[in-house]
């Protein structure tokens, strides 16, 4: 009966954690749309970067560093982050979708800040109209 309680308690807790999370992600979508700056996901003209998606790319790469950590532990696998292009062409709202852990996450942000410093992008378009477009880039770690 002692443990009944306890699974029920933990269930209880989870539900209840869930339900924050929840609403703290549709917080966020209604800020995006009070602002006026919902995000596209289709029906639009990508964004551009003038350096070019792959040189970009092998920007990122180049500038990560993995951390102490993480070599010494011999992590490997996939990160990835998001990212929004608004319509000024500026990369804001970076943030970590999946992480690996031991500090490798914490510098892929600390990359990608460090980028949407030195480039501008042209925004995306949808009916001639500049629109913000959130991408997903992916880094794989292996030895």
């Amino acid at each position: 009966m002692k443990n009944i309680n306890y699974l029920i308690s933990f269930l209880l807790f989870c539900l209840i954690l869930g339900a924050s999370q929840t609403v703290s992600a549709q917080e966020k979508v209604d800020t995006l749309k009070k602002k006026d700056n919902l995000i596209h996901r289709e029906g639009f003209e990508h964004s551009n970067i003038a350096v070019g998606m792959t040189a970009f790319r092998q920007e990122v790469a180049s500038l990560y560093r993995i951390p102490r950590k993480a070599y010494t532990s011999k992590i490997q696998g996939r990160l990835e982050a998001t990212f929004v292009i608004d319509k000024e062409g500026k990369m804001t709202n970076i943030e970590l979708t999946k992480d690996l852990g031991f500090g490798t996450g914490d510098e892929l942000v600390r990359v990608l800040t460090q980028l949407a410093k030195k480039h501008t992008w042209k925004p995306a378009t949808k009916n001639g109209e500049p629109v913000h477009v959130q991408y997903s880039i992916p880094l794989q770690i292996s030895y």
